[in-house]
């Protein structure tokens, strides 16, 4: 084969690629065209591509307030023995009664409405509750080692209260919340060997769990808070 006849075997191999890739581009380009064309509404904005559009969420799944009440644990009842018992030891010279009252029935643990605490530790707020993560380490703590925690403070926010109802009833924690005036607030401080604790310290974690006071008993309702001694 002669060298002429070489070259022009070259060049006619070289334009039917070039003819073939430019075929090929306006395939892409039309496809392109169509699937923009696809994407446009009815009045002529541009719309994302099905695939890329997201599923429509559902609404979120949460559970009520009724349903934690229906899945609560029983209330605990005591024999007729143990209420003359709890009676006398709420009568005793050696108990401490303070104003401060259960701030809600739902923390209740036993029937009439009462909440029983064996040897729990105690934080006694010197002011208002506003934020979750005040209390949270503390909340943490508890709920990790199942250690019953008495909270007292002069207010509490309806969401952080609403939040320590459901892990309650979710049998997360053994948790109580009395709510009192600061008179009151510094008397059951001093009967359960507590110090105050400002929304400071509570902010940046200073108060400790260990360190909060811990007396035998507390028995709380709607009326006042009783601090039973180990003696």
């Amino acid at each position: 084969m002669s060298p002429a006849v070489i070259v022009t075997l070259i060049l006619i191999i070289g334009i039917g690629l070039v003819m073939a890739a430019a075929m090929a581009d306006r395939r892409s380009a039309a496809r392109a065209e169509g699937a923009d064309l696809a994407t446009m509404d009815e009045a002529g904005r541009r719309t994302r591509p099905a695939a890329d559009r997201q599923a429509p969420l559902g609404p979120p799944a949460y559970v009520t307030t009724d349903q934690l009440l229906r899945n609560a644990p029983a209330a605990g009842r005591f024999t007729p023995d143990q209420e003359r018992d709890l009676a006398s030891r709420l009568a005793a010279p050696s108990t401490v009664r303070v104003e401060c009252q259960l701030a809600t029935s739902t923390l209740a643990t036993h029937t009439g409405e009462r909440a029983i605490l064996d040897q729990p530790r105690v934080l006694v707020c010197a002011d208002g509750i506003t934020r979750l993560r005040e209390i949270l380490p503390l909340l943490g703590t508890a709920s990790a080692d199942m250690r019953p925690l008495l909270i007292a403070a002069p207010t509490i926010d309806a969401d952080v209260l609403e939040t320590i109802i459901a892990n309650k009833l979710g049998g997360k924690l053994q948790i109580c919340v009395v709510l009192g005036q600061v008179e009151a607030l510094e008397q059951l401080a001093a009967a359960t060997g507590s110090t105050p604790a400002v929304f400071a310290d509570r902010q940046t974690g200073a108060v400790v769990f260990t360190e909060l006071g811990q007396p035998a008993t507390i028995v709380a309702d709607r009326s006042a808070c009783w601090v039973i001694s180990a003696t």
